[in-house]
C-alpha cells in the first residue's frame, strides 16, 4: 500500500465517522508546514493528523512532526496523531503529543 493509498483509507474513514456527525474535515498548511487532515465541529478542531507510510527517515520524520505541530498550535487542539503503516510511539515536540499509530489499529480502535 502506498502512501496515497493510505491517505485515501484514512478520508474515508473519517468522512464515513465524522460528516454523519456534523464534522467537517480540512488541510492545514501556514506556508511553511502542512497537515494532511484537521478535523472539526464548528469552529473547533477536534483532531490533527498526519499520514505516513512511515517516519523512520530523519527527514521525513521531521517533515511530518513539525507539520502535526503546527497544525495542532495553530488550531489549539490537542488530540494529535501521526497514522503509519506499522509504527506505534509517542512523540513529544514543542509541547505537543503526537500519537503515532498503525492505519489498522486506529480504524479499530475508532481513533478519531
Amino acid at each position: 500500500m502506498d502512501i496515497r493509498e493510505l491517505e485515501r483509507v484514512i478520508l474515508d474513514q473519517k468522512d464515513i465517522r465524522k460528516r454523519v456527525s456534523g464534522y467537517d474535515i480540512y488541510y492545514f498548511n501556514n506556508g511553511n508546514s502542512e497537515a494532511d487532515f484537521v478535523v472539526c465541529k464548528g469552529n473547533v478542531a477536534t483532531a490533527v493528523y498526519q499520514v505516513s507510510y512511515d517516519i523512520e527517515d530523519s527527514k521525513t520524520r521531521k517533515r511530518e512532526v513539525n507539520g502535526a505541530v503546527a497544525a495542532a498550535k495553530a488550531t489549539r487542539c490537542s488530540n494529535v496523531y501521526i497514522l503509519t503503516d506499522h509504527q506505534t510511539e509517542t512523540i513529544v515536540s514543542d509541547g505537543v503529543t503526537i500519537n503515532v499509530l498503525p492505519v489498522w489499529q486506529w480504524i479499530v480502535t475508532n481513533e478519531l
